[in-house]
């Protein structure tokens, strides 16, 4: 009986050490070809963790049986990666940690770039909740991207909107191309592109809405220059109404 036992736990191990493969390579296969391993590509934390389980298992053991789990293992670790990063260097003190990264983001010619629609920065309080401005602006720096495209950009004179303030947060990024639609002493509102790198050159692409905007900046990293578009669609325009009827669908 504990020969069959035994045979049956092994048999598994093989079977589920085969879909831990399998699961992997689903995203290589095309699933108009061969469908089962999609499935098994959705199911991979937990086979994974079966595989785990045996591979502790024969550990206790002390089995060579072990080898069956821990190589499937072992060739799935660039999945792995997808599902849980591994960050030893977080450990790091934050500036040093974001240095690092930014700088080796630039030795591999590579551009972290974040779009961002921050609704005027909340100014009409429609969040409900006061401090989304300095959280948006938080999560901006956070990010550390190189590039940043905000859309609906607020600035005022009043305290807390102020665009020195807003340079300040993202200072990171001490390059800017800002263009309001909505310019006047007590208020200004349009968009605006920040970069970690040279902006050389700027300009502007002519929408037919005049709430719409839509501008380019050149920007220089080494001896590369690429071009940004930041672009504000133009609204649907649903009112009180429209959202009404679909809520009732």
């Amino acid at each position: 009986m504990k020969r069959i036992i035994r045979k049956f736990i092994l048999y598994a191990n093989v079977a589920f050490a085969v879909f831990l493969i399998l699961s992997f390579l689903s995203s290589h296969l095309s699933p108009e070809k061969i469908w089962f391993p999609a499935f098994l590509g959705l199911a991979y934390p937990y086979i994974l963790l079966v595989n785990v389980l045996f591979l502790l298992g024969w550990i206790i053991l002390k089995r060579k049986e072990l080898l069956i789990s821990l190589l499937a293992i072992i060739l799935g670790l660039g999945t792995f990666s997808n599902y849980l990063s591994l960050r030893p260097f977080r450990f790091m003190k934050k500036g040093h940690y974001i240095n690092m990264v930014s700088e080796q983001r630039k030795a591999d010619h590579q551009v972290k770039l974040v779009s961002y629609n921050v609704r005027a920065f909340d100014v009409y309080g429609w969040e409900d909740n006061p401090s989304i401005r300095s959280e948006i602006l938080t999560f901006l720096r956070d990010e550390d991207p190189d590039v940043t495209c905000i859309q609906e950009f607020y600035t005022s004179n009043q305290a807390g909107f102020r665009e020195r303030e807003v340079n300040h947060k993202l200072e990171h990024m001490p390059y800017r191309h800002i263009v309001y639609i909505v310019s006047n002493p007590r208020r200004n509102y349009g968009i605006a592109s920040f970069s970690r790198y040279p902006i050389i050159n700027k300009g502007s692409v002519p929408l037919e809405d005049k709430y719409s905007i839509c501008i380019y900046s050149d920007i220089l990293m080494d001896k590369d220059t690429f071009r940004v578009y930041n672009c504000h669609l133009q609204s649907i325009k649903l009112n009180y109404e429209h959202y009404q009827f679909m809520d009732s669908l």
